[in-house]
């Protein structure tokens, strides 16, 4: 940071001794006089360009150290999206005022500027439609696990062109590469959001038994698996807590459901569990399943396999 105000004072600084030499060795004749005037313009933009830098560099600051001690990084996000918007457009308004001067000109320009960028930057545009569609309507915001057009990842950063992704492969785990989205995707694109309206989700193991085994002694094994792994009652009231689901009518309780296969019984095993502990938690619940039905002599798992009989 500090090297970019070192380049933006010595050019400043540069510019400025610049016009002043020639203003102070010229004849002041006609071009001189535009130059001069041009030069002056110059170093104006340049001064709100780095004043409007420095501002933003505070206000964001201020407005990240506030909502951080809040706990609400959220709120941080949309907020200086909007200072920074903001700032932004004043600048831009401030810069074509200093350019074209009179209001007559100004208007005539933005008329023809905003004709020439509908046809030449309709991506664009339609980004920043969705970057603000997005501020609005909140489908996601940094820290969310999405998934758009088939690519999934965690939410790291959102600008008004792009939304940054690390990328998960199809277990949820990190590949270590990121995937830039454009933000008009939002408007054509179905938006699947992991985190809200908690960041609990359901979610199922499965283990195929013969038809000879116990199904309740295993249904029992799976359950007991599931509450040695975790304190599963009170994991799941805070899944609700806090929180308004209209779609979730189901309860909390795990459940099991029984699927009768060709040559085997499928146990699934449903349950809420926190988003980012999925599949560290479906691991340890699967090892303690496996470590029960071994040492129970009535339930056995279903493999194929060939017996040969004499």
């Amino acid at each position: 940071m500090r090297n970019y105000k070192k380049i933006w004072i010595n050019t400043l600084i540069l510019v400025l001794l610049i016009f002043l030499t020639i203003a102070i060795y010229s004849n002041q004749g006609e071009i001189t006089k535009r130059i001069t005037i041009a030069g002056i313009k110059t170093i104006y933009i340049l001064i709100a360009l780095l004043m409007a830098r420095s501002l933003i560099t505070i206000l964001t600051r201020s407005i990240a150290l506030h909502y951080e001690k809040e706990g609400s990084m959220e709120k941080s996000f949309i907020i200086e999206s909007l200072t920074k918007s903001a700032i932004w457009l004043i600048v831009g308004l401030v810069v074509i005022s200093i350019i074209f001067g009179s209001w007559t000109n100004i208007l005539t320009a933005l008329g023809l500027l905003g004709a020439g960028l509908a046809v030449a930057m309709q991506q664009p545009i339609l980004n920043l439609v969705g970057w603000t569609t997005l501020l609005l309507g909140r489908f996601y915001v940094i820290g969310d696990r999405i998934e758009i057009d088939g690519i999934k990842g965690d939410v790291y950063d959102i600008t008004p062109m792009y939304t940054k992704l690390r990328r998960l492969d199809n277990n949820d785990e990190p590949t270590g590469s990121s995937i830039t989205i454009p933000n008009q995707y939002i408007l054509s694109k179905p938006i699947v959001n992991y985190s809200k309206p908690t960041k609990y989700i359901w979610d199922e193991i499965k283990i195929s038994i013969t038809y000879e085994s116990n199904i309740k002694k295993a249904r029992e094994i799976m359950l007991e698996a599931l509450r040695e792994t975790m304190n599963y009652e009170e994991e799941a009231s805070k899944a609700i807590k806090r929180k308004r689901i209209k779609f979730i009518d189901m309860g909390i309780e795990p459940k099991i459901r029984m699927i009768p296969m060709d040559s085997s019984i499928d146990l699934k095993l449903r349950y809420l569990v926190q988003l980012r502990r999925k599949n560290e938690i479906r691991s340890m619940i699967m090892n303690k399943i496996i470590e029960k039905i071994r040492k129970t002599r009535s339930v056995d798992f279903a493999y194929p396999h060939v017996q040969i009989v004499k």
